[in-house]
């Protein structure tokens, strides 16, 4: 069963009415996203995607060439994502192909940016990685 059929039983068993879900739904499909982004639907390639931040009640997903803002928890995103990414802190999701360095607490980005791991994620980040790096 692909992800797309799985999003879809998903929708049907909601009991908010369909132009809110439509605005609201994220699917991943052959590595893509599919993220309600200003009143439309966007195609995102996931091999695209360096890190996702959240701050508020917004998802900030920085790709190699922009910066996405979506009204989304991260959550509702973490358990989409294919095996490359990695939840390294409460308020961050890491794109593993962009990581350069692993340092106890940070990051270190393909584009020079630093991503903080955080004390309850240190431990699995480091193992994750090096699995990642090794493989």
């Amino acid at each position: 069963m692909s992800d797309c059929t799985i999003a879809a039983q998903v929708l049907e068993k909601r009991e908010e009415p369909a132009e809110y879900l439509v605005d609201r739904m994220i699917r991943i499909c052959r590595d893509q996203l599919m993220l309600p982004i200003r009143q439309t639907m966007e195609r995102i390639d996931c091999h695209e995607i360096c890190f996702m931040e959240s701050r508020g009640h917004n998802v900030y997903i920085y790709t190699k060439n922009r910066e996405i803002r979506i009204y989304q928890k991260l959550t509702d995103l973490v358990d989409l994502l294919p095996d490359y990414f990695h939840q390294c802190h409460k308020s961050y999701i890491v794109n593993l192909e962009y990581v350069v360095r692993l340092e106890r607490t940070l990051l270190y980005m393909a584009d020079g940016r630093m991503v903080p791991v955080s004390r309850t994620h240190q431990a699995e980040t480091k193992e994750i990685y090096e699995n990642y790096v090794n493989a």
